[in-house]
């Protein structure tokens, strides 16, 4: 499953590699709360290896929180 909507979008500008279209991020690694109610998630392209990380708030974690933790064990 492509997680991209939980991407900035600045951060999905860029190309995939040399391939002509965007990258298709997943999560990897562990999940971490951060300070003010964040959670940090490493995001990783499944195509080119590309890795990014993104800051979601408590209420967009909760919302994808079985999506992603799915995902982290399917790898």
């Amino acid at each position: 499953m492509n997680f991209n909507h939980l991407m900035e979008k600045k951060s999905l500008q860029g190309k995939c590699g040399t391939l002509n279209v965007g990258c298709y991020y997943v999560p990897r690694g562990p999940v971490r709360t951060m300070l003010g109610e964040h959670i940090h998630l490493t995001m990783v392209c499944k195509r080119c290896g590309k890795r990014r990380d993104t800051f979601l708030t408590k209420e967009e974690y909760f919302k994808q929180e079985k999506l992603i933790h799915k995902e982290i064990r399917d790898v």
